[in-house]
């Protein structure tokens, strides 16, 4: 249920110039208009060959950011899903890996992200280490009568999610990172409609699961079959060594990091603005090109002989 009387309590003096509110309003908009693409078009529509992508993730980026004006408690609230200083820190690095990865991708160092997204996971166990209570969604509180069962299904759904959103950017394309951030930067702010009593705790529980499954039909239906299989395959070597065999996280990412680093970029990775990966086949071309007409010289002698 959603108290609609209580929105204009979501001004506060903390962002006195309404700084914040512009940017989570630009946000919004923004997830809504790609998300709208993909319905019409199967695409989100971004430009790879302009600006326009690396411009949209600065305001994605600037939002988490600017998050940092607001003071949050400490300590968590055990009976309200609401926020605190372990989850904003967490929310800002992991949106951080989502639109890092993405302008990577733009400014053509996408061989590079795995060692991104690896950093960024140092970070939030350095955040962990700090302010560590519970685990920031497992612990997540429930409204009251919510079955074991049920609590316990969807924490699961909850870790997996987290597993494939990390192998997302890892892996995924541009829009594949975007969709990402979608839950991250969600969460949080359905963080403050609790605390404002626009929405109650099954709300957030409910529209954050749904912007979760939502990657998962995004997946299903917009990525192309090889790729496809590749990622599912990756998900499910993953899955297996990290909940089965309790393998440590870097174990995993960090090899991943390497053979993304190490292997031959795709035309997707290369498509945009400015590519490294591009460049360096177009410097091949142009080194072969004087070779040619040589070639071609020897194919007639060997005709004629």
């Amino acid at each position: 249920m959603v108290a609609l009387q209580k929105v204009r309590e979501l001004h506060t003096h903390h962002d006195p110039y309404g700084f914040h509110k512009i940017l989570g309003g630009g946000v919004l908009l923004h997830f809504a208009y790609r998300f709208a693409n993909v319905l019409f078009t199967g695409s989100m529509g971004f430009n790879r060959r302009s600006w326009n992508p690396f411009i949209c993730m600065c305001a994605h980026l600037g939002l988490s950011l600017s998050a940092l004006q607001f003071h949050t408690p400490v300590k968590r609230n055990t009976k309200q899903p609401m926020m605190y200083r372990e989850f904003q820190l967490h929310s800002i690095c992991f949106a951080m890996r989502s639109i890092l990865v993405a302008m990577m991708l733009c400014v053509g160092l996408a061989r590079w992200r795995g060692f991104a997204v690896v950093a960024v996971h140092l970070a939030a166990d350095e955040v962990t280490r700090r302010y560590k209570q519970g685990t920031t969604m497992r612990s997540m509180p429930w409204p009251a009568g919510t079955s074991e069962s049920t609590m316990k299904a969807v924490n699961y759904f909850y870790s997996l999610s987290q597993l494939f959103a990390t192998l997302g950017v890892v892996r995924a394309n541009l829009e594949g990172s975007f969709f990402v951030l979608f839950p991250i930067q969600l969460a949080a702010f359905l963080l403050t409609l609790v605390r404002k009593h626009i929405i109650a705790a099954r709300s957030w529980h409910i529209i954050y699961f749904l912007s979760l499954a939502a990657g998962y039909v995004y997946l299903l239906g917009c990525v192309e079959r090889p790729h496809l299989d590749e990622i599912v395959i990756m998900a499910l070597v993953v899955f297996i060594l990290r909940f089965g065999g309790r393998v440590n996280k870097y174990l995993l990412w960090v090899p991943l990091a390497i053979y993304i680093a190490t292997r031959t970029m795709d035309n997707a990775e290369c498509d945009f603005l400015w590519s490294s990966a591009r460049y360096e086949r177009a410097f091949l071309r142009a080194s072969l090109q004087p070779l040619q007409p040589a070639v071609g010289t020897l194919g007639a002698c060997s005709v004629l002989v």
